[in-house]
């Protein structure tokens, strides 16, 4: 004998409402904003740049301390972002809920997926930043002024940061 599923539980074929909910929180968040995706690439930047100015000078004994910075940024914020939305997602469409047949684990998902895009937005520069970094690296060691073996450790240290 098969067992009847209640309406509100989240199953396989409520991936093209996930999906929906998640595009509508990515084109909600930057709707309204002047420019766009390009913050979703700006606000890290914009936040490294700060920390730079502030704590460079302060943790001057952690090599490639940038793409530590930019690290720590990316998830930090994504964590505080999606949490937060994924608090507010259910009491935010209670009406929903109230009048559809809705699983309601569908709204706070929808923004955890919406969250995990805009992670991906954001890793994306922090590999740039690495890559910059590196190839920083690999011009002074070019010049002369940094041993081979230094540029290894350094780079065993980038990698066991991220």
């Amino acid at each position: 004998m098969e067992a009847v599923l209640p309406a509100t539980r989240l199953r396989r074929a409520h991936t093209p409402l996930l999906l929906a909910l998640a595009w509508k929180n990515v084109r909600l968040r930057y709707k309204s904003s002047l420019l766009g995706f390009i913050w979703t690439i700006l606000n890290p930047l914009l936040f490294l740049g700060i920390f730079l100015l502030i704590f460079s000078q302060a943790f001057p004994e952690i090599p490639n301390y940038p793409v530590f910075a930019l690290t720590g940024l990316v998830f930090w914020t994504f964590f505080a972002t999606v949490s937060g939305h994924m608090l507010g997602a259910l009491v935010e469409n209670a009406s929903v809920l109230k009048s559809l047949a809705v699983p309601p684990l569908a709204f706070p998902l929808g923004h955890l997926l919406a969250g995990l895009f805009n992670l991906a937005r954001e890793v994306e520069q922090v590999l740039r930043v690495r890559r910059l970094v590196e190839s920083k690296i690999e011009a002074e060691y070019r010049r002369g002024g940094v041993t081979l073996n230094e540029i290894v450790e350094e780079l065993r240290e980038d990698l066991s940061l991220i």
